[in-house]
């Protein structure tokens, strides 16, 4: 009886498959493998990394923020401090709590740091900054930044491939074919 009443949404949201093919990275999902690195703080830190030329990769984001201030009526009083909370409700999402307070507790400085601020703001303002970054400009901003991120790790992973291939098998090292113990040039792998 439902189900004869019911009827389709007018508009339909198109999914990124519906927009992309997929892509296929190795080992893409194995978080446990590097979860020595895949924090919280990895995260903000590699953003930053990409913020300024020539990617400037977080101007979409500030931009989105800064917008949905100015309509949240809190953009137009005294100057922000330093400090971005876009960066630190990353962090947020990282931690899988479901709540800001339990999150805000027990958030390390090395959040704070990273994320521009030069120690713990109030909860009050915490919350209301996490309140703010709910609009819809600032999501489509997330997405655009994860999109790039991706995109960029993409072309980077087949910059490599292409690199390992194009060296002379003299120069290749043993452990190097499967990527597990690549390092910096002009260092020297000191693992056993």
């Amino acid at each position: 009886m439902f189900a004869s009443t019911a009827t389709a949404p007018e508009e339909t949201r198109t999914l990124a498959l519906d927009r992309h093919a997929p892509e296929w990275l190795q080992d893409a999902t194995k978080f446990k493998t590097h979860a020595h690195i895949f924090n919280p703080v990895w995260v903000i830190r590699t953003l930053r990394r990409y913020e300024g030329p020539p990617h400037r990769l977080l101007d979409p984001l500030y931009q989105a923020v800064e917008e949905a201030a100015k309509e949240a009526g809190s953009g137009f009083g005294r100057p922000r401090g330093a400090g971005r909370f876009e960066l630190a409700y990353l962090a947020f999402v990282f931690s899988r709590h479901p709540d800001v307070r339990p999150w805000w507790q027990t958030a390390g400085r090395s959040i704070w740091r990273s994320s521009g601020f030069k120690e713990r703001p109030s909860y009050a303002l915490c919350q209301r900054r996490f309140a703010e970054l709910e609009h819809p400009a600032v999501i489509a901003a997330m997405e655009q930044v994860a999109s790039t991120l991706i995109q960029l790790a993409v072309s980077r992973a087949q910059g490599d491939a292409v690199q390992r291939r194009s060296r002379p098998a003299g120069k290749r090292r043993a452990d190097d074919a499967d990527g597990s113990r690549r390092t910096a040039p002009g260092r020297r792998d000191t693992r056993a």
